[in-house]
């Protein structure tokens, strides 16, 4: 596997170093440490050892949908406790449960959720061929680490090119 360049351009390079190697923070802020990664971190979130802040999100209410009330709609149906504070989000370690997830036609709705699906069974999305947008085999990847991916409505294991958004 290639590593990501190391350019320091990008506020999502932090992502790895921040959630997944050190000890979770506290408060994470769109702006200065994880851009559009962020919503994978508001996904993960329930899973930290103490509350997390998730401040500076303003942007994320212009989007392909309004995606600060998305993720604390969504979350809240897996069973986590979420608060929305204006341009922010505070949320609660807790256990989770499967959910069907609407995407509300957002790559990243579907695609962050999609992760969430890697720890907690039962995540089902809605309209997930939206992730073609920007990454049409994001599925396919998903599979390649060993993930099952089952048509929501027929419960039919996908493969292949089915697999393709």
């Amino acid at each position: 596997m290639t590593p990501a360049p190391a350019s320091g351009m990008q506020v999502d390079q932090k992502f790895r170093r921040l959630v997944l190697e050190q000890a979770w923070q506290r408060v994470f802020s769109r702006s200065t440490d994880l851009a559009d990664s962020i919503m994978t971190a508001i996904v993960l979130a329930p899973f930290a050892p103490s509350a997390t802040l998730f401040v500076d999100l303003g942007r994320l209410r212009v989007q392909e949908c309004e995606r600060v009330e998305a993720l604390r709609t969504e979350l809240t149906k897996c069973g986590a406790h979420v608060e929305e504070i204006g341009d922010s989000l505070r949320i609660d370690p807790g256990p989770l449960r499967g959910a069907e997830i609407e995407t509300y036609d957002d790559h990243r709705i579907a695609m962050c959720f999609g992760m969430l699906g890697l720890r907690v069974p039962g995540i089902r999305l809605r309209n997930p061929a939206c992730v073609r947008k920007t990454f049409p085999n994001f599925f396919v990847k998903l599979a390649e680490l060993g993930v099952v991916i089952q048509h929501a409505s027929v419960g039919k294991q996908l493969a292949g090119d089915d697999l393709l958004a």
